[in-house]
């Protein structure tokens, strides 16, 4: 299984109480975090206590670790602040990052839950027990064919930036002299439009337009001649846009946006798009669990903001999952790494002084 490190936790966090990440670093029980992702990492893998030829099933491993993630964290309140919707959205996005959906509502028995938790009424077993009944397996949507009829409705529900993102493919492909508008030329199309969060996904992987283009032209070469008119999507560019909308309705998304795109040119598994993402370094299964996580974080942490004068960190259910638009929010991962680092340097390198004096620093 997928699990989060000291980064993962402190970027959400970062998100949910919406302040800097200095801030957070600051105000958390770090020790206490990394003891608890310690614990959740034993939990799930550990397979000591089982007969020769078993196994722990996924879901099962993911229930164990995130009951211990959850438990721990409910109970030693390591965040300066919101620690309840904190460990929620970590729970979240454990679950999502070993593509798992947690179905939240209703939200009155996790909040008993938490009580419990905080009194020692409620372990980690019975933790469990609940997760089990409130985890699944993210189930797939019907697309719509966007080589019938409704392709131009479907059209539509694209967002601006997705649509800007399609219509830059098409300039891609009489750039390059193409007849046709293929993956490829959607993923340029991304990656060219810049403001969305697949294309931020992509420049953290340091994959840019031009070294993308490259590997494309290497690919499939420059066209010849010169275009005039309506350029066709070719088939599998028209069944990534069906699995675009795929991705968004099993991410509880009515829009199909520029992620929701990324994650169909990555579905899709075969195209020159996905051909060059390997060729320049991604790996798309990292990149697809990434991206899928991120959205549930992003998407919970945008309800907390919008419904916080409802409780303390209840939501308003859309009647399906509390998956929403693919946003980036761990794009601060390597600032945070290097913060962190900074940090703990910092206090080493005080401890020494202490010590130099003959002080005991953890006296």
């Amino acid at each position: 299984m997928h699990h989060l490190d000291l980064y993962d936790v402190l970027g959400i966090a970062a998100t949910v109480l919406q302040v800097e990440t200095e801030a957070v670093i600051a105000g958390t029980d770090l020790d206490a975090v990394g003891r608890i992702l310690d614990s959740a990492r034993a939990a799930g893998d550990d397979s000591a206590e089982l007969q020769p030829g078993d196994y722990l099933r996924p879901i099962e491993q993911v229930c164990v670790a995130g009951a211990v993630v959850w438990t721990g964290l409910v109970r030693d309140q390591p965040f300066a602040a919101s620690n309840r919707r904190v460990a929620v959205t970590v729970l979240l996005h454990l679950a999502a990052l070993n593509d798992f959906d947690l179905e939240l509502e209703p939200v009155t028995e996790l909040d008993e839950l938490m009580d419990g938790i905080r009194s020692g009424a409620a372990g980690v077993p019975h933790v469990a027990a609940v997760l089990r009944d409130r985890i699944r397996e993210r189930s797939a949507a019907r697309p719509e064919s966007a080589g019938t009829g409704q392709g131009e409705k479907m059209f539509e529900r694209f967002s601006e930036s997705a649509r800007k993102a399609i219509v830059l493919a098409q300039e891609e492909a009489r750039s390059l002299a193409h007849s046709y508008i293929g993956t490829e030329h959607l993923l340029l199309g991304l990656i060219v439009e810049g403001t969305n969060s697949a294309a931020r996904a992509l420049a953290a992987e340091g994959i840019s337009a031009t070294a993308a283009r490259t590997v494309v032209l290497q690919v499939v070469g420059r066209g010849t001649g010169e275009l005039s008119g309506h350029i066709p999507f070719t088939p599998r560019a028209k069944r990534v846009l069906d699995l675009t909308q795929v991705e968004a309705h099993k991410l509880g998304s009515d829009e199909f946006r520029p992620e929701h795109l990324l994650l169909g040119l990555l579905a899709d598994g075969e195209g020159v798009a996905y051909q060059t993402l390997v060729k320049l370094g991604a790996a798309p299964l990292v990149l697809r669990r990434r991206i899928t996580a991120d959205a549930v974080v992003q998407s919970f942490a945008t309800e907390q903001v919008e419904q916080a004068s409802t409780g303390p960190w209840t939501t308003r259910s859309r009647g399906r999952h509390l998956l929403a638009e693919l946003k980036s929010l761990l794009a601060e991962n390597d600032e945070l790494h290097a913060r962190i680092d900074r940090l703990h340097a910092e206090n080493n390198r005080l401890r020494r002084l202490l010590q130099s004096h003959d002080i005991d620093p953890d006296a």
